[in-house]
Parts: C-alpha cells; structure tokens; sequence
C-alpha cells in the first residue's frame, strides 16, 4: 500500500529482498525485522551478520486452565502467544549468504505445541533482537517476557560458532519505568563503553551493572522526540554518532535519522520518511559501507527487506541543524 504523500519515500538504489520462511511442527514462521553488524571474524570488515526475527502468532485452541482472578485469561480463553525465532546468516560484500544459516529456537516453543492444560505466556523468545559488535563481541538487546510474565528489556552476548546465546539477563529499570519496555538501543562511546538508549524525550542515557539499567546522563531534547521510539542502535560515521528512530502514529510508522556528536551531543535530525510507504514498517538494521548506508526494514512483519542508500541520497530528506 503506497503512502497518500509520496513525498515520505526516501528511495534506495538498490534493494535486497531476504525475506524467508521456517516450518517447525507445522507452524510456518515468517521473516519480518532484522538487524545487521559488522563479522567480528572478518579482518577486513567486509562480511556481515544478520539475524532475523521469524515470528508466529500462535492461537492454542487447546483447553486452558484459567485463574478466575487472572484478568487476561478470562478475557482470552483461547490464548494467543507470540512466538519469536532467531534466525542468524552471514553474509559478503555483495551481500550474498556465504554460510549455512543458524537458527535459534527457544525450548518453550515445545511447551506450546505440546501443552494440553495451560501456558503461563504470551510472549515467546527474544522480540525484535538487535545485534551489536562491540570491541569484537556480538551483543545482543531486545524484548522478552520473565517467568512472572513481565516483560522486560533482554541482553546477552552472541556465539555464532555455538550458535547460543550467553550471560543472557533480564534488565531490572527502577527510574520512570515506560509502559511498554521496547525499543533499547546500543551505542559506544568516546570512552570505549558500552551504553543504552533507554528513552528519546528526554534522551536517557544508560549502563547496566548486573541486571539493573543505571539512568548516567539525562539531556533535553526538542519537542520532535517526544514520542520517538528506538530502531537501530547507533552506528560511529564521520565523528558522528548515527541512529534511525521511528513514530508511531496510530499504527502509521514513520522514520528519522538522528545525529550527535562524538559526545551525544545532538547535531541535527531529518524529517519524518517512510522507505516504501507501508503502513506497517519497522527498521532495527543499520550499517554504513563506504559510502553506502545499509539498511534493513521489513513491511507488514513479515517482508524482509535490505537497502542501499548513496550517503548523497541525505541530501533529499529536510534537515534540522542545531550546530555544525
């Protein structure tokens, strides 16, 4: 479906469809968002590694044993459960895959398809997972739900020759807790450290020690970031720290790029696009070779699909500069 203002499209010169499909026990899943880093194992950075999320929404029309307390199994006799799959490929400089595919299934997945009296949860697996190399290191961040059924901010570390992930934690934020725990996102800093974007209005900056989110530097921000939400984690280009953001208006999602400098200081964001005028968009995947952005977006959730834009095609969005 294209957008009414066609104005919105910021056009690529060359798209990638990667969209994929897995059946496991007769559930076909289907791929939708994907984030992209560079192959920590390739000395010249010239391979990458996608993972992408293949998701089902599973109805259990099995009986389900239901606390009459419990407001959300009343209100759902039939439970639906949100399955994510994480599926991880490499790929070279021409974007083809040069290795078989892995892919990480959750043991809950046979709790559901097995399960005959209950379930206990509605979100299964790691949402919307973004990969990060970090000093060589894949870091892993998304969403998930704990054991009392809360959902939560998820980290770990990735081992592509395991094919697992590792220290994983469920992330405790004990400051002005959002309703809704989404949309994280990684950056580096100057000093070589790890830090999380936990919010855009006002911009929070963050570090984890053990499981708990520390709130380490909080800085205003113009009234345009006020329902902003994560995307892609932040990617160092030109002494500049860069990252795709989105809106949802009304389940319309639009995107923007944000720049800062070296500090986190903000320099200046574009205006508002769509990348095929979709309704339904969603960007957690964002890299830069050359002079060629990289980026990955999926459609209705469930096209994958990977871009390349001439960092010249900047020149077509609206920017608003705070300082050069």
């Amino acid at each position: 479906m294209i957008s009414q203002d066609e104005n919105y499209i910021f056009k690529s010169k060359r798209i990638f469809n990667l969209s994929m499909n897995y059946s496991i026990k007769n559930i076909l899943f289907t791929s939708g968002s994907f984030s992209i880093t560079k192959d920590p194992e390739s000395s010249e950075n010239n391979s990458y590694l996608l993972n992408f999320r293949l998701y089902k929404n599973v109805a259990l029309n099995k009986k389900i044993v239901m606390n009459k307390k419990n407001k959300f199994y009343n209100k759902n006799p039939h439970l639906n459960v949100n399955v994510s799959l994480n599926y991880f490929v490499k790929l070279n400089s021409n974007f083809t895959i040069i290795n078989e595919n892995k892919i990480l299934i959750p043991s809950s997945v046979n709790d559901i398809i097995y399960s005959i009296n209950r379930y206990n949860k509605y979100i299964i697996g790691i949402e919307d997972m973004k990969i990060f190399n970090f000093n060589g290191i894949i870091k892993i961040i998304g969403t998930s739900q704990s054991n009392n059924r809360q959902v939560k901010g998820i980290i770990g570390d990735y081992n592509y020759n395991e094919n697992k992930i590792e220290n994983v934690k469920y992330i405790n934020v004990l400051f002005n807790k959002q309703k809704v725990e989404k949309n994280w996102v990684y950056f580096k800093n100057l000093n070589n450290e790890l830090k999380i974007i936990y919010k855009w209005f006002p911009l929070q900056i963050c570090s984890i020690q053990k499981n708990i989110l520390i709130l380490t530097r909080q800085l205003k921000m113009p009234s345009f970031f006020e329902n902003a939400r994560g995307s892609t984690c932040g990617i160092y280009f030109n002494n500049e720290i860069w990252f795709i953001c989105h809106f949802n208006e009304n389940g319309n999602y639009y995107h923007f790029f944000a720049v800062f400098d070296a500090f986190m200081n903000l320099k200046k964001y574009s205006n508002k696009f769509k990348f095929e005028g979709c309704k339904i968009e969603f960007c957690i995947g964002f890299e830069i070779k050359q002079l060629n952005f990289i980026i990955c977006y999926s459609l209705n959730d469930n096209i994958s699909k990977l871009a390349l834009y001439d960092i010249s095609r900047l020149d077509e969005l609206n920017w608003v500069k705070l300082f050069e």
